[in-house]
């Protein structure tokens, strides 16, 4: 059965507005909200919660530095985080692991 590509796997530059070894912070290409930013783990994953402790770990660090930039910058009233669970191709992708 063909596995859907991952629309992670090739993202322009502009969009990658922060990494670190286990994940990127990417502007939404789609934003629901002004400042809608996602932090993507470099593994393919299903879950947040299939991720290692230190995976996880490094994924917060991510969060804090995206919710940083983004007060910084817009000055929102709240924020929200979210985790969405979805199938992921359990492959790498070149974006995800040479960032």
């Amino acid at each position: 059965m063909p596995t859907k590509p991952c629309p992670f796997c090739h993202l322009g530059p502009e969009r990658i507005a922060g990494s670190n070894a286990t994940g990127l912070i990417v502007r939404d290409a789609y934003p629901v909200t002004p400042g809608h930013t996602l932090i993507i783990p470099r593994r393919h994953v299903g879950s947040f919660f299939d991720l290692t402790p230190e995976e996880r770990t490094g994924l917060l660090a991510l969060l804090d530095e995206a919710r940083a930039g983004l007060s910084a910058a817009t000055s929102p009233r709240a924020t929200t985080s979210a985790s969405t669970t979805a199938p992921r191709p359990a492959r790498p992708c070149r974006t995800c692991t040479s960032t």
